[in-house]
């Protein structure tokens, strides 16, 4: 009677080398395994880097100073009896020039829509601080220009950034806070200066 044969196993050599174990890359290109190391708090070593990345990137941090920003300004205008002012209208007190302007212009150097400035400038001539007047170069348009209640506003808006400024100031310094500040301005001369050179993409 004939016994069935037995597969034929592969044979083992002590000098065979193991299988590379898969590694994955993660975003800060680092070479990880495929599983996530727990840490003492509970959350994974990957975890807690995304979250590292998310709180220390540069959108992040100047939203936050943005955001802290506007709450400061915010409470400093209501102090000041300027009842009705919201930080959006602050849109129409930094991009309106002195001599005035037309909606569409304002939007334009705001980075709006003009559907989106015209509620704004309504806000703004109903408290009082502008007013729209004929513009002398098309009787069909209108110019927008500050009253002088929108002048003393933007005296009163000199003053409170001034006050932010020293309060950012008891924290960094003045000199940090001037180099930042510099910076910043330094950085978006760059961005508009490549926006228009002829021939450069703005990626």
């Amino acid at each position: 009677m004939l016994r069935p044969r037995r597969p034929r196993l592969p044979a083992l050599s002590c000098n065979a080398r193991p299988r590379a174990r898969p590694v994955v890359r993660c975003i800060d290109d680092t070479v990880r395994p495929p599983y996530h190391i727990a840490m003492a708090d509970g959350r994974t070593s990957h975890a807690r880097a995304l979250d590292t990345f998310r709180r220390q990137n540069l959108a992040w941090l100047l939203m936050r100073v943005v955001r802290d920003f506007q709450e400061r300004a915010q409470v400093a205008f209501d102090d000041r009896d300027h009842e009705g002012m919201q930080m959006a209208h602050a849109m129409v007190l930094v991009h309106l020039p002195l001599e005035g302007g037309r909606l569409t212009d304002l939007a334009a150097a705001a980075g709006v829509t003009k559907q989106s400035m015209g509620p704004l400038v309504d806000d703004m001539e109903r408290f009082g601080y502008v007013r729209r007047v004929p513009d002398p170069e098309d009787r069909r348009a209108k110019r927008i220009c500050f009253t002088d209640a929108g002048i003393a506003l933007l005296e009163d808006s000199r003053d409170v950034v001034s006050r932010i400024w020293a309060r950012y100031a008891e924290i960094l310094g003045e000199r940090r806070l001037a180099t930042l500040r510099n910076s910043l301005a330094a950085l978006l001369d760059g961005l508009e200066e490549a926006e228009t050179e002829p021939g450069r993409s703005a990626a």
